[in-house]
Parts: C-alpha cells; structure tokens; sequence
C-alpha cells in the first residue's frame, strides 16, 4: 500500500495505528454500502420513494458510526421549517457530501459529475437528486443550473461553491454558478460551514482520522432581496465570508 506524504506527516506509531485502523474503517464502509446497495435496488423498484429516502440517512449516518465518530449540529433551529433555501457549503473532504445527507438529508445536490461514477457512492448519488455537472461543458453546466432551478420549487438546492475539494485545509475561490440560480429562484442563501472534514479525510491522504470533532455550523440565512443588486463579485465575497467566519480546520 503506498502512503502519500500528507499520512506521513502522523508519527510513525500513530501512522501504524491509524492505518490499520482506517483499512478496517474502509472494509467495513464498502461491506455495510454492498449490503445497502440490494435494498436500495428494490426500493427504487418498487417505487418506495420514501424507505430509499431513510435508507440514504441510514447509509451516511452509518458511514460516520463505523469510522467511530459523528457530526455535530449547530444554528439548525436558523432554518425556517418548509422554505428552501441554496447552501452554500465548503469542500475538503469525500465525506462531505454524507455529512450534509446525514444531518439535512432533502436537499438536491449540485455537483461533479465524476462522483456518480465512484463504485458504491456513485450509485447512492445516482438514486437521490444530484444534479451531475461538468466544468469543461458549457452546455451541460448549463443544462445542470437550469435543472437545479426546476427542482428548486420541491427542495433546498445544496452546492460547494469551491468546485472541487481543497487541497490545503484553506477554502478556495467562489465560482459564482449559484448566483444564477439565486437570481433565477429569488431563494435566500444558506451558509454552511463543515469543520474537521479535512482533518478526517483529506483529498490527499489515504488514512482516516476519526479522533476529529466534526461539526456542521449554520449561519444565519442571506437573503436574495439583499444581495440581489450587489455584483457578483460582492456576492461572492459576502458568502465566502460569512462561511469562513465559522470555518476552523
């Protein structure tokens, strides 16, 4: 097995540990998500539209439990119960997207498309409403925005405005798809901020470290009539501001 760099970096006792640890982490998480594949196949079968939707909260909460720990809510009681909203989350982790399945489970997600094609997790995305989206076509990004505004009447729009998974623990620059959506919806903007992602399980290393605290942080919604004469530049920064405000590694 070769390690990368970023698993180096643990003490040489801690790294033996942890990486036995996180194979047997990893054994377990496919095993348990072979097992919910099956069910899931005959919930959509059979059209139970609402056992596959428990059975998703059930797989991403799971995948926390077998790797020894779980996510901390806070700011939930800011979420207005029935309105949708856009979130705006930030991305450093795989485990991100079960993070926000297994604590605000109805949202529709926008995102990669290279995600639906990962053995086993592709196939839970496949089956909820992700919205798969390709930077480098233009016409499908498109595409993939106005499907978002279609679904946006039924559901909170979830999207990480970075693109793609920090590489350092710091977030990256906004890129403004979900500027259009705001001004296609009028939906208020919901920032949420996850910490410890990069801590657990990084983009560039193999070990996972289940001794992080975990936490999924809600800022107070922005709404659309505030920012909609702002430029997109303003919008951008407002945003990423408010999201880093909470943002701890």
């Amino acid at each position: 097995m070769l390690l990368t760099e970023e698993d180096k970096r643990f003490p040489w006792s801690m790294r033996c540990i942890l990486t036995v640890t996180s194979l047997f982490s990893y054994g377990l998480q496919y095993l348990f998500s072979a097992i919910m594949i099956p069910l899931g196949i005959i919930l959509v079968f059979f059209k139970a539209s609402y056992l596959l939707h428990i059975g998703h909260i059930f797989w991403a909460r799971g995948l926390f439990w077998l790797m020894g720990t779980h996510i901390h809510v806070y700011g939930r009681e800011k979420i207005e119960r029935g309105k949708k909203y856009i979130m705006l989350i930030n991305h450093a982790s795989i485990y991100d997207i079960p993070a926000i399945i297994a604590v605000f489970p109805r949202v529709s997600w926008l995102g990669r498309s290279y995600l639906t094609r990962i053995p086993v997790f592709g196939y839970f995305l496949r089956n909820t409403d992700y919205i798969p989206i390709d930077p480098g076509d233009r016409e499908k990004s498109r595409a993939a925005i106005n499907n978002s505004i279609a679904k946006a009447d039924s559901l909170t729009i979830a999207l990480f405005p970075e693109g793609t998974r920090t590489l350092t623990g710091e977030l990256g620059p906004f890129k403004k798809g979900f500027i259009h959506i705001m001004k296609a919806t009028n939906l208020d903007i919901l920032p949420v901020t996850l910490n410890g992602m990069f801590r657990l399980k990084p983009k560039t290393r193999f070990i996972i470290d289940p001794r992080v605290r975990l936490e999924a942080v809600v800022s107070d919604p922005i709404p659309a009539a505030e920012l909609i004469n702002f430029t997109d530049q303003e919008i951008l920064d407002r945003v990423k501001t408010t999201i880093v405000a909470n943002y701890r590694l």
